[in-house]
């Protein structure tokens, strides 16, 4: 009965990634990743290794491991503008970030972009849903992202760093 779970959370798992990879191949402006979210990447391998280890998984068990790190570290690439649109940050729970949704430009209002020291914060809102969103991008990507924005036809107001 545990094998029949681990298979099902297995599938879960592979078909998560399979979304993941096919959103990181459409993002044309990546998001911004803190070095901190790049040092922790290997030790989310090792913890999720230790737990299977120290519980005494079987070798699905280690796979299931190693599978659910790699969604984790994937989730960290999957968010950016694509051709079309935008890929949020997600609010809410950890597994509703990891798979985060895609907005065309059409469906969005209200653009901003805040300067922060060594980032810029892109803020929207999303018509449908009526919920305001937020992506962190390098500071060396300021000019790409008006220019991309304001390519689709959206007004970016912008609020300098002070």
């Amino acid at each position: 009965m545990d094998t029949i779970f681990m298979l099902i959370f297995f599938i879960l798992f592979a078909s998560a990634i399979y979304k993941m990879i096919n959103q990181i191949r459409t993002i044309v402006i990546r998001q911004q990743v803190t070095s901190l979210m790049k040092c922790l990447q290997p030790l989310i391998i090792l913890l999720f290794l230790a737990i299977s280890w120290f519980g005494s998984a079987p070798f699905l068990g280690y796979i299931l491991s190693l599978t659910a790190a790699v969604m984790l570290i994937l989730s960290l690439y999957n968010k950016g503008f694509t051709k079309d649109g935008i890929i949020p940050n997600m609010p809410g729970s950890y597994l509703h970030g990891l798979l985060s949704r895609k907005f065309s430009f059409e469906k969005t209002s209200d653009w901003l972009m805040i300067e922060k020291k060594n980032k810029i914060k892109v803020r929207f809102t999303n018509n449908h849903y009526k919920s305001v969103y937020y992506i962190d991008f390098p500071l060396a990507e300021k000019e790409n992202v008006i220019q991309f924005v304001e390519l689709h036809n959206e007004i970016i107001d912008i609020e300098p760093y002070k």
